[in-house]
């Protein structure tokens, strides 16, 4: 199961993205809409298809787009320099702490 392996940076944005989620009720909203035949993700995953414009936005994982279009929006994660994302890659301590500074100043304005 990867014990001991580091996270990848688009793993690291699905599990933050996904507790926010989890924590403003939005689980449950998606699970109404499933069980009333409701594809909550259709509309909203193919607006946010366009919002990533990273250079290396192929090698970001199916499960992962969603979340990562959604806190590039907000501009939770911004990418590198070089106009990439590094999904794959192992986040740091650094860029972890950078991305959780930067979802709690939101919830501070919201």
């Amino acid at each position: 199961f990867g014990i001991g392996d580091g996270i990848t940076r688009e793993q690291a944005v699905v599990i933050l993205d996904r507790i926010e989620k989890y924590k403003s009720g939005l689980k449950e909203d998606k699970a109404e809409n499933e069980q009333n035949g409701v594809d909550g993700n259709a509309e909203e995953k193919s607006e946010q298809t366009d919002t990533i414009q990273f250079t290396d936005e192929s090698d970001i994982s199916d499960y992962a787009v969603d979340s990562v279009n959604d806190y590039t929006k907000r501009g939770i994660i911004k990418g590198f320099d070089d106009g990439s994302v590094k999904p794959q890659g192992i986040i740091t301590r650094v860029e972890a702490t950078d991305i959780v500074d930067r979802i709690l100043k939101l919830q501070e304005v919201e």
